[in-house]
């Protein structure tokens, strides 16, 4: 009988170990891919139509249903929709329509990917650029136009001036690569603080962790 309730007690601590593991709060969405960037869940930006992507969206069970379209043009799109993953409303995904085909797929928030592991989901990039704001924060964006990726995340100038591997991204692109030069004319990648001409001014090549300040001065060659 103590054997028994030895093991009971066993296989419950089981099952809660093993839902604090697999907790939907702590799930990376890019793990185990159904295909590489920038396509997501076999929905491609520049490929897939939208009502394709709707209907793979609505068969996503991480995914919070139904899916309002609000069949709502932005600057430079012709449509989008957004919606959150695992009943949390912080927990954001946008898909953008050019024409009638995904132009680009946006993750912001709670997306629990730290710098390294973005550097080994999407590759390491090919430069970055330091947005400066008013206040305690500036934002740092890694580009890799040639694969349609971008990743991004607010830094706290109070906390260090270091980009340190385990800084976690607030922000991923996934987007057609033919239209990357649309996104940087209507700053989509710089929060529309910066002209186009000044990005690039502002870009600098990818040198690795460390200071700040590095990616301030010398622009690229």
């Amino acid at each position: 009988m103590i054997i028994m309730k030895r093991r009971l007690i066993l296989i419950l601590i089981g099952f809660i170990l093993v839902g604090c593991v697999f907790s939907p709060e702590q799930t990376n969405i890019f793990e185990n891919p159904a295909c590489l960037p920038p396509c997501w869940e076999n929905i491609t930006p520049g490929v897939t139509k939208k009502a394709d992507a709707l209907a793979i969206l609505s068969k996503n069970h991480a995914i919070d249903q139904p899916i309002k379209d609000p069949n709502q043009a932005l600057i430079g799109f012709d449509d989008a929709f957004h919606f959150t993953f695992y009943k949390d409303i912080n927990r954001l995904g946008f898909i953008y329509i050019v024409g009638d085909r995904v132009s680009m797929i946006k993750f912001e928030n709670k997306l629990h990917i730290t710098l390294q592991k973005a550097f080994e989901l999407f590759g390491v990039p090919q430069s970055v650029i330091v947005v400066e704001h008013v206040g305690e924060f500036d934002t740092i964006t890694w580009l890799n136009p040639e694969n349609g990726i971008v990743f991004s995340y607010l830094f706290h100038l109070n906390n260090s001036f270091e980009i340190r591997p385990g800084d976690e991204i607030d922000e991923v692109f996934l987007f057609d690569p033919s239209q990357y030069q649309l996104y940087l004319n209507n700053g989509f990648f710089t929060y529309a603080e910066i002209s186009s001409d000044e990005i690039s001014k502002k870009m600098r090549l990818w040198k690795g962790y460390g200071s700040i300040t590095q990616y301030l001065t010398s622009p690229l060659p």
